[in-house]
């Protein structure tokens, strides 16, 4: 897909939050992170791909038991959404 598209290319970015969904902890948690950080650059941190992303990531933490960086990101989020 990269090679097709570009390794910035939303789809790619799709593509990694969708593997990071069924990846192991260490490589889920990359995937995402990339996959954030390419749909920010392309379309802004309040597009719903974007916030879709971050949700998935949190579901993710929750899993891991990670719960203070889950609340860290969902507060993030509010923040973000209370400034418009």
């Amino acid at each position: 897909m990269e090679v097709t598209f570009g390794s910035e290319h939303p789809e790619v970015a799709t593509i990694l939050g969708n593997l990071g969904e069924i990846a192991g902890n260490q490589e889920a948690e990359r995937l995402m992170v990339r996959a954030i950080a390419i749909l920010e650059k392309r379309f802004g941190p309040r597009h719903p791909a974007v916030v879709n992303t971050y949700g998935t990531c949190v579901k993710f933490l929750v899993a891991c038991k990670r719960m203070t960086e889950a609340r860290a990101i969902v507060e993030s989020l509010k923040r973000q959404g209370e400034a418009n």
